[in-house]
């Protein structure tokens, strides 16, 4: 047992063996290290926190500011875009205008046209309308004429 013993003990002696008061004073020193890091930490988060809540209010600003930009473009890009469908519309209304303009001055000659020509057939109706009135007098004297040589060749066959 006693080997066993010698077995466990330091190398160099018992001068390298660790004594309450080692152990205690290493406690101390290590608490006080904790309590130094722990420190340092808090420092450092505090300075995290606020140099992030800083860049959150700059990026805050910045999109603000890149927003507010975009919206002038879009406002000034709808307005140029009114504009300039409001142009096209005139435009077109003013082509579509003068094209009616000329369709009115083409059917005012085809109006035209037309008279003139219906006058012709109105004159060649009147024309015919006249000789058929002249061939139907011709007509009725001739018939009244036939019948009466019939009459008086009938009054004639019946006296006898």
């Amino acid at each position: 047992a006693a080997d066993t013993l010698m077995d466990h003990l330091p190398p160099g002696g018992w001068s390298d063996v660790a004594t309450k008061s080692d152990f205690e004073s290493l406690r101390a020193a290590t608490k006080t290290d904790i309590e130094l890091s722990q420190a340092a930490l808090q420092r450092d988060i505090a300075e995290l926190r606020t140099e992030t809540q800083r860049d959150i209010a700059e990026l805050r600003a910045a999109t603000q500011k890149d927003i507010a930009e975009l919206r002038s473009e879009m406002q000034q890009g709808f307005t140029e875009f009114r504009t300039e469908t409001q142009r096209d519309i005139a435009q077109l209304r003013s082509d579509f205008t003068v094209s009616f303009a000329g369709f009115n001055t083409e059917f005012a000659q085809l109006r035209s046209d037309f008279a003139v020509a219906f006058a012709g057939v109105d004159t060649e109706f009147a024309k015919l309308r006249a000789e058929i009135e002249k061939g139907f007098k011709n007509q009725t004297r001739l018939s009244a004429g036939y019948m009466a040589t019939l009459s008086i060749a009938l009054i004639v066959a019946l006296v006898r």
